[in-house]
């Protein structure tokens, strides 16, 4: 039983380093800042590979969009994609970071909180 926990604290450190890597670019916006992000997406996507399935992009997806609405202010959907980044962070701590770094305007729910207020 401890290998099975062992994986879930790698899994949970390598997405906790990634939102990390996220937050370093918001805060810097260097180009090797974004390719540190897109390199880790790319590692963590190829884990998730089975032969014979179509690749998992989810990672590489995610970050290319959210990199993209960081660097870009100006884009009117940066916004929605921040915030459902950053609701999507189950430690309220490092939410507060990404919501902090990104600028969003108003504190994001988690998907907790979210899921809580919508049933009945």
């Amino acid at each position: 039983m401890s290998v099975r926990l062992d994986d879930a604290e790698w899994r949970d450190r390598k997405i906790r380093d990634w939102l990390l890597a996220i937050v370093r670019f918001a805060l810097t916006l260097d180009a090797s800042d974004r390719q540190a992000v897109l390199a880790m997406a790319q590692e963590m996507d190829g884990l998730g590979y089975l032969p014979g399935r179509a690749s998992f992009r989810y990672f590489v997806r995610t970050s290319a969009a959210a990199c993209g609405a960081i660097a870009h202010r100006e884009d009117p959907g940066r916004i929605d994609i921040l915030r459902r980044l950053a609701g999507s962070i189950p430690d309220r701590r490092l939410r507060a970071v990404m919501v902090a770094a990104v600028a969003l305007d108003a504190p994001c729910p988690s998907a907790r909180q979210d899921e809580k207020q919508a049933a009945p």
